[in-house]
């Protein structure tokens, strides 16, 4: 269920399971994607898909001018058939070697991983428009889609050895819209079948090429608008003798600054020699952005804490607690999907116990992000109650560490 296109938006409230099961048979009748489905049968407009998958996921968002100049050398990455086939484009290579890869569906793993396996590299996941992927592929492949029969799934594709460096991976990222703030978001390729890669004709664009923008590492607040002084009005000479007026003074109100952006403990990770160092190391970053954190590790079918800062309620209240994975929530939503979430707490059964043994909910959204070793959700580190703006883009550079320590470190000790 958690891989159906739809799932997250019905979860989420924003759709309901009839409006996706119609969409779902548009698509087979005409072959058109799942986003363009929705949009054509007035269920949600384009802005509200990507308004949505942009706070959800915590993913940069893309408008169709970023898709407009593509370098050659990204374009020929991706095969065209095969980005027609699930609606993707690589945008940009970032400087660590992933590639930026704009999605109309970016919850879609299965395009993700099929993508990863076939151009060897990590990817950053962003969501751009239907319409505006649509008319990239068109015109940067030469594809006319509108008369393009339905993909052929089964299509084997072979890929030749590609003298690329493999890029560090930085992590996968799951109910709302709106969001403010980049974020990277890797997913580790999954091996699974061989491919074979035939180079793909490449249209360049008409216009000169020009590198799209990188996505920042981190999100910094931005500083406050300084207001301007009213210039003073000119004066004018009296014909007869007039009292001197006092003059009126204005303060020029102080440009205030920012506060510094805090650094994610990437560095520290890298060298990070055991699992609650690993914890410890996201659990102190958190303390500096949130009110309450915790590391809830998995075991067996539920999610233990492992460990917690700003917690109201210690001791044997929060060292039991479990959730039980079997049961709906967006714990499992989370573990399932491979996906983060981002948005307030549902008031209501296990969230609502959950927040309940925690001393209460707090206000603002809760973030869970799931820390992975390879396609295993190992567990979920949960942040609420944001004392400043949230970066995503940093949260996702330090998880995506987290979950490469965890391996890294897992392996080791075998």
């Amino acid at each position: 269920m958690v891989d159906l296109p739809g799932y997250l938006l019905v979860r989420s409230g924003l759709v309901t399971s009839d409006q996706v099961a119609a969409a779902h048979r548009l698509t087979e009748q005409n072959g058109s994607s799942f986003g363009e489905a929705v949009v054509t049968l007035g269920i949600l407009s384009e802005k509200e898909l990507v308004a949505f998958y942009h706070k959800r996921l915590m993913i940069p968002a893309l408008d169709e001018e970023s898709l407009s100049a593509i370098p050659n050398s990204v374009l020929e990455l991706l095969p065209g058939d095969m980005a027609a086939e699930f609606r993707v484009i690589p945008v940009e290579i970032d400087k660590e070697g992933s590639v930026v890869l704009a999605m109309s569906d970016p919850s879609n793993n299965h395009a993700v991983d099929e993508v990863a396996f076939f151009i060897d590299r990590f990817l950053v996941r962003a969501v751009a428009s239907e319409s505006a992927v649509r008319s990239a592929i068109e015109r940067h492949y030469g594809i006319d889609l509108s008369r393009a029969a339905a993909p052929e799934r089964a299509r084997k594709r072979t890929k030749t050895p590609s003298p690329v460096v493999v890029a560090a991976p930085t992590a996968d990222i799951i109910p709302e819209a709106q969001a403010t703030a980049p974020a990277e978001h890797a997913v580790e390729p999954e091996r699974k079948r061989k491919r074979t890669k035939t180079p793909s004709p490449v249209v360049a664009p008409a216009a000169a090429i020009v590198e799209a923008e990188p996505v920042p590492a981190v999100e910094a607040q931005p500083a406050p608008a300084v207001e301007a002084q009213p210039a003073p009005a000119p004066v004018v000479a009296s014909e007869s003798p007039a009292e001197d007026r006092p003059r009126k003074r204005t303060r020029t109100p102080a440009i205030i600054s920012p506060p510094p952006a805090i650094e994610p403990p990437v560095e520290a990770l890298r060298v990070a020699v055991n699992r609650d160092e690993v914890a410890n190391l996201m659990l102190d970053y958190l303390a500096g952005l949130m009110q309450r954190s915790l590391f809830l590790v998995v075991k067996k079918s539920e999610l233990r804490v492992h460990a917690a800062r700003g917690v109201s309620k210690q001791g044997d209240a929060v060292s039991g607690l479990k959730i039980d994975l079997s049961e709906l929530s967006v714990f499992r939503d989370v573990v399932q999907s491979l996906l983060p979430y981002r948005g307030p707490l549902p008031t209501t059964g296990v969230a609502k116990q959950f927040t309940t043994s925690l001393g209460g909910g707090m206000a603002g959204d809760s973030v869970l992000m799931p820390v992975r070793v390879r396609n295993r959700v190992i567990g979920i580190l949960y942040a609420d109650g944001p004392t400043t703006v949230i970066p995503d883009a940093a949260l996702h550079a330090m998880v995506g560490e987290a979950s490469r320590a965890y391996e890294r470190i897992l392996l080791s000790a075998k």
